[in-house]
């Protein structure tokens, strides 16, 4: 499809990330004649940046059409705009910084557009209706399920027709429950548990610890939840659907679901969920599929808490700790987990401190079936420390290496847990350091919350005798390996 690329540079010196705004080309447009409101917005938001006043992914700023004026209103502030050079937006209401989207999609060279450039997301009048009352991922999800790219397009189409409209949310379960809105908040259903992320940046996580502060223990609580970079679908909801729906980058293959917001409740049987509107976890859900579930559609999840554990769960909502919750309903097991944006690594090898923003990330393609399973150790997570750039080391390469490492520790470490002398769970994580090349020091191993009962000097000998992949620069990575089913908080984050 022919398009129109804007790229802007330079607004890293105002912290605010890149913007990429890209227009779809009408037959009969010329090349040369492209709009001029993107660079009018990008000049927008540069001024405002530089003001202090940076926009986040997912929000949204209303385009204002009326008495032959043309303005941009954000929060309180209105900013007055050239009507003549905003034409070709009259169709639109509403303009939304979503998420990064990879240059492979929009046919951009790599080099050309920075990895976290927001890509501009333009929403129709009644679509920028419904995202302020609704949220803007219940608005998105629609917007990219009509043209059947996740998470949203990475371009804007003029002539496109609405998506979503008010009347499509009669009845919505979010007109009757108070919803913070704080930016980065992002909720996912992860294979069988419901996580709730909390962003970096004290601001944000004040406005976080403070809503939970003044929200009494016998009241109901919101969050809105903002697409995440990290997800491979998400759930889509309208009046009169009868199951959930999701929407998804790979078919069959969903992993990591986005909600579309997620509530609190309490009641005083069981730990417990419900749905409600957009998202659901316990099945496995086709790319733009219906399937059959235990209750009623939703994009949200309600997690439905006995007294004792709402309150072990807002403490740790307060003292920014991660929680984990195990929930049940109609025999089906789920788990909750709360989880703070990690910015300091506290290294278990050695107890160093490497401040950075930590990223997550995962795989979005199938499970290949020739990796091995083993009934007593998890491949949890993997820590880069030293990071190599991309291209320096075959990944393939990578991994088979990794798996040797889990065949010796499968076959070291014994099926039956050991337990403690004092008792306590049986459940262990070991970390598993490597540099490669190897240089002095290059293997070291630890294991949480004890080594007691196994051995180092079976296992070390054996993973020095693996044969390293060939890099053209350092890695240094720590393996996650959680053992006999430890379901604990990993231990080196703070």
């Amino acid at each position: 499809m022919p398009c129109w690329t804007y790229i802007s540079q330079g607004f890293s010196q105002n912290n605010q990330p890149e913007v990429v705004f890209t227009v779809l080309r009408r037959p009969d447009e010329h090349e040369e004649n492209f709009p001029e409101a993107p660079v009018e917005w990008m000049k927008l938001v540069y001024a405002m940046a530089g003001s202090g006043l940076n926009l986040e992914t997912g929000q949204m700023c209303d385009l204002v059409f009326e008495n032959n004026c043309m303005s941009i209103k954000l929060n309180n502030f209105m900013f007055q705009q050239h009507e003549n050079k905003w034409m070709s937006m009259r169709r639109f209401g509403g303009i939304v910084h979503g998420i990064p989207v990879a240059c492979a999609l929009t046919g951009v060279p790599q080099v050309a557009i920075p990895g976290d450039s927001h890509h501009v997301i333009a929403l129709t009048h009644e679509e920028a209706a419904v995202a302020r009352q609704f949220g803007v991922t219940r608005v998105i999800g629609h917007v990219g399920l009509a043209v059947r790219w996740f998470p949203h397009p990475p371009f804007i189409d003029r002539d496109r027709e609405d998506c979503v409209v008010m009347a499509d949310q009669a009845g919505s379960f979010r007109t009757k429950l108070p919803i913070a809105r704080i930016y980065g908040i992002s909720g996912m259903v992860i294979d069988d548990e419901i996580v709730l992320t909390i962003p970096e940046g004290e601001e944000k996580r004040s406005m976080f610890r403070k809503h939970v502060q003044d929200t009494p223990l016998s009241a109901a609580m919101a969050f809105e939840c903002f697409m995440s970079r990290e997800a491979d679908s998400g759930f889509v909801w309208k009046a009169g659907q009868a199951n959930p729906m999701a929407y998804g980058a790979n078919c069959g293959q969903t992993k990591r679901t986005n909600l579309g917001y997620i509530a609190f409740g309490q009641q005083h049987s069981t730990d417990s969920w419900s749905m409600v509107e957009d998202g659901y976890g316990s099945e496995s859900l086709l790319h733009l599929m219906i399937r059959p579930v235990l209750c009623t559609a939703t994009d949200l999840f309600t997690v439905i808490l006995r007294p004792a554990t709402w309150k072990a769960v807002k403490d740790a909502m307060q003292n920014t700790q991660d929680i984990v919750v195990n929930l049940e309903k109609d025999a089906h097991k789920m788990r909750f987990r709360l989880e703070w944006i990690k910015t300091i690594y506290h290294n278990p090898i050695g107890g160093t401190e490497m401040k950075a923003s930590w990223k997550r990330y995962s795989s979005s393609g199938p499970r290949p079936r020739d990796v091995p399973s083993y009934p007593h150790i998890k491949w949890s997570e993997t820590v880069l420390l030293v990071e190599p750039p991309p291209g320096h080391c075959d990944v393939q390469e990578l991994v088979a290496y990794v798996q040797q490492i889990l065949k010796i520790l499968a076959e070291a470490i014994p099926i039956t847990p050991i337990p403690l002398q004092d008792n306590s769970e049986v459940g262990r994580q070991v970390i598993v350091e490597v540099e490669i090349p190897k240089c002095e020091g290059w293997l070291k191993m630890a294991m949480y919350p004890s080594m007691e009962g196994l051995s180092l000097e079976q296992m070390l000998p054996e993973i020095a005798q693996i044969v390293q992949p060939q890099t053209l620069s350092t890695i240094k990575l720590q393996l996650i390996i959680n053992v006999w089913g430890y379901q604990g908080p990993s231990a080196q984050f703070s």
